[in-house]
């Protein structure tokens, strides 16, 4: 299906741009669909085995939303559904805060990442494998940008960026030195996947 053939498109361009060895690890969601997807990669891309599972890079958690029809909860909750489009500091689901929840599991995430690998920048590239919301909280993370940013860059299915995080450490959000297991900012991103764009310098770097 649809789904499948741009998990191999994806494994394929991965194999373009990285040789045998420059992914060194690789973190994915528990849920099916991304390791579904991982495995599809792998049949192309030089991907190493051992890939750790991490539970917050799940998708984000919608509560007693799950499952619902949009349409539905359109008409039964304006209130939430108008948040949910274009509030999400407000945004309110079963007295929880999906996207504010979202955006700390994603710096959780970072940290647990940055715990892990060893900050000399030759040890490679790293791989997260997950879905479009979480996607999306980590990009913006990486960035410095909160949850006010989310649906600031879709992120297409099976699509990826690539973030760079020079010689282990980065400006902080204080303007000091964060070091790999703290929160820290990228130095510069890019689209990767479908299309590959030109570097942008991250504007705490700039």
């Amino acid at each position: 299906d649809k789904g499948k053939e741009q998990a191999r498109r994806a494994g394929e361009q991965l194999a373009e741009l990285y040789q045998e060895g420059s992914i060194s690890k690789v973190f994915v969601s528990p849920l099916s669909r991304a390791r579904d997807t991982l495995e599809l990669c792998r049949k192309t891309a030089p991907l190493p085995t051992g890939e750790i599972v991490l539970a917050d890079l799940r998708e984000v958690d919608l509560w007693d939303w799950e499952g619902r029809n949009k349409a539905d909860l359109r008409r039964e909750r304006p209130d939430e559904y108008e948040a949910w489009k274009g509030q999400p500091l407000l945004f309110s689901v079963s007295g929880k805060k999906p996207i504010v929840d979202l955006w700390a599991r994603a710096r959780n995430v970072w940290r647990e990442i940055h715990s892990q690998v060893p900050e000399d920048p030759s040890s490679g590239t790293i791989l997260v494998v997950c879905h479009s919301g979480i996607g999306q909280a980590l990009l913006s993370t990486a960035l410095g940008e909160d949850e006010r940013s989310f649906r600031r860059r879709a992120l297409p299915n099976c699509g990826a960026v690539e973030l760079e995080w020079i010689d282990g450490y980065v400006a902080s959000t204080d303007g000091g030195v964060a070091s790999m297991d703290s929160d820290c900012l990228a130095n510069r991103w890019r689209w990767l996947i479908p299309n590959t764009s030109e570097w942008i310098l991250c504007k705490a770097q700039g």
